[in-house]
């Protein structure tokens, strides 16, 4: 599909998409997907997204793969995605004791975080002597080789495409709202691993990630549910089922030029033995036919039944109006007691409404927590995430409890699964809709006049000190440069004023500024830094509210060479520089610099 503007840039090149983690619907724990997308742009075209749909050991193209690795007793990689559910795979796993790899994004998180504080035991150990960054390093080494092999067999001159773009070739990932730069450090560091890019400063801008939810609501844009929903005083929900969870933003409109601001921050809803996702739905039903089929002499076949109904029920039930037969037997095997007739067991729909019916008003009561939060009442509900291809959860948000509960309207864009890889190229190839804002607040730390009328002052008085001009300071005070939720957008720069002096101008040559985060969960950033907790008796900042993001240093010594002297309090003699400290910040990155005016210039940066 065709985007809706032209390519911008100035030079051919490759855009790859990746969504890593997402679960297969059809499938249960084990089967984790990867989906990839590419766009090859050319500056002033129409840029078009397509699919990889053909990976090695397929039997049929299909643009999900499983995340799932099999490494040998050596450390070496033998089998990724399709083929490991290849037989004579399976067979060589289980001779050679291969050691399978699935599931492993999963370890991005920490036990108190999500759901996973429940269900962490229940996540498959990496393989021995495997760290996440080396195996996420295989996956990608693994899907990127698929895309060329693609790329090279249905593009026209693929292969020299690829070959021209593959220095510059840009990596699209998304993730959910609450990752922390860690874990997107991971991948950064895995695609390094994996050679996609170098570990260069220059290469870090090849790198772009996006949340699901902008994602999200750029695939519903291009498919043409958005357009009558993006204006003031709406709020747009994105609602991403999955497997076990159900993941909500919410988003409203900001005038004049319909940018989309988050107003709700995601929110991962999941509740031991509450059921939030489509495998949930697969529980209940193994249930139902553990306790159907059990006494019979369909014992075996509960497995079974369970597979059938994934794949030929669970995504295309509509209404309980219908009924299903499974094949789970023999065309000569019967069983009225269980409902098995010619080897097929009737599934009627009441049943199968059972299924979802606790499921779909967990869904509900989720979306109403979280639309309780929006002072927008008018809302338009985006339905995304592998348990969106449920016809029967679209059509009961649409017929009755979203519709009646919240006033809402509910859409379901084609392709549901592959929504997030699809959004996240298409939000990289054109950012209009969004306002980017800063994640945290930036600052800088300075010395502040004493005040004696002042109480948080006088609080301070031990540690008040006389600079070099005679003047009685307190130390360790924040002073901000961007604050959290401030638009970054339109290249934005942030300016700070910074002084210093000396009693010499030897001093002065040289000015290095740390340029630090508030990390901390106070709602207001504490003017005060010894407001919070120290490590160590040594620190004179708290490490861990207040990291260092990086150092800005400057050759001021041209500067220094012009300065005058001043005469402070008690007949002081020294010198004195003013500078700014400049910060550009980008959902991506950003840079610092200090920068001056020196007479007869304009100004000077470092």
């Amino acid at each position: 599909m065709a985007c809706s503007r032209p390519y911008t840039g100035s030079q051919e090149n490759i855009i790859l998409s990746f969504d890593i983690g997402g679960r297969l619907f059809s499938s249960r724990w084990s089967r984790q997907a990867g989906i990839v997308l590419f766009s090859i742009v050319v500056p002033h075209l129409r840029p078009e997204v397509k699919n990889v749909e053909r990976y090695p050991g397929q039997t049929r193209d299909s643009s999900v793969v499983p995340t799932r690795l099999l490494y040998d007793i050596d450390g070496r990689l033998q089998a990724a995605g399709a083929q490991t559910s290849n037989p004579d795979v399976i067979r060589r796993t289980r001779n050679a004791a291969w050691t399978p790899a699935y599931r492993f994004v999963e370890h991005l998180y920490t036990p108190s975080e999500f759901y996973w504080a429940t269900i962490t035991r229940n996540i498959p150990p990496l393989p021995n002597g495997k760290d996440l960054k080396t195996v996420l390093a295989d996956l990608l080494r693994y899907l990127v080789d698929c895309t060329y092999q693609y790329i090279c067999n249905t593009e026209r001159n693929g292969y020299r495409v690829w070959g021209r773009c593959a220095q510059r070739m840009i990596y699209v990932f998304s993730f959910p709202g609450v990752w922390t730069d860690k874990r997107r450090d991971t991948f950064a560091s895995a695609a390094i691993a994996a050679n996609l890019v170098s570990n260069k400063r220059e290469d870090s801008n090849r790198l772009f990630f996006y949340t699901e939810s902008e994602a999200a609501i750029y695939y519903c844009m291009d498919h043409g549910l958005a357009s009558h929903v993006i204006k003031p005083c709406r709020a747009i929900v994105v609602l991403d089922v999955g497997g076990n969870t159900t993941k909500i933003t919410i988003h409203t409109t900001m005038t004049p030029n319909r940018t989309l601001k988050e107003v709700v921050p995601m929110q991962s809803v999941f509740i031991p033995d509450v059921p939030y996702g489509s495998n949930d739905v697969s529980t209940l039903a193994h249930k139902y036919f553990e306790n159907l089929l059990r006494p019979s002499q369909f014992s075996s076949r509960i497995d079974r039944a369970v597979q059938l109904f994934d794949q030929l029920v669970k995504g295309s039930f509509g209404s309980n109006e219908r009924d299903y037969e499974l094949p789970i037997g023999e065309a000569n095997e019967e069983d009225a007691t269980v409902g098995v007739h010619a080897g097929c067991l009737r599934l009627e729909g009441p049943v199968v409404e059972s299924f979802f019916k606790p499921v779909i008003s967990q869904i509900v009561r989720a979306l109403q927590d979280q639309a309780s939060k929006c002072i927008e009442r008018n809302m338009t509900v985006f339905l995304v995430g592998g348990f969106a291809v449920a016809d029967y959860l679209l059509r009961s948000l649409q017929k009755h409890e979203v519709r009646t509960l919240l006033g809402a309207e509910v859409f379901r864009p084609y392709d549901a699964p592959c929504a997030i890889a699809h959004g996240s190229l298409l939000r990289h190839l054109d950012p209009r809709y969004f306002l980017s804002v800063a994640e945290y607040t930036y600052g800088i730390e300075y010395n502040t006049r004493y005040n004696c009328n002042d109480p948080e002052h006088r609080k301070r008085g031990a540690s008040v000190y006389k600079e070099v001009d005679g003047v009685p300071r307190l130390p360790h005070v924040f002073a901000p440069i961007v604050r959290q939720n401030e638009d970054i957008s339109q290249g934005r720069q942030f300016r700070r004023p910074f002084t210093k002096a000396a009693k010499d101008k030897v001093a002065l040559r040289s000015l290095s500024v740390e340029i630090m985060v508030y990390k901390g969960t106070a709602s207001v950033v504490p003017k005060w830094m010894d407001t919070c907790p120290v490590n160590s008796e040594r620190e004179t900042r708290p490490a861990a509210m207040f990291p260092i993001v990086c150092t800005v240093t400057a050759n001021t010594s041209g500067l220094a060479s012009s300065l005058s002297p001043i005469y402070g309090r008690e007949g002081r003699l020294y010198y004195r520089i003013d500078v700014e400290v400049l910060l550009y910040l980008t959902p991506h990155g950003g840079a610092a610099e200090i920068c001056w005016k020196e007479q007869g210039n304009g100004g000077c940066k470092a």
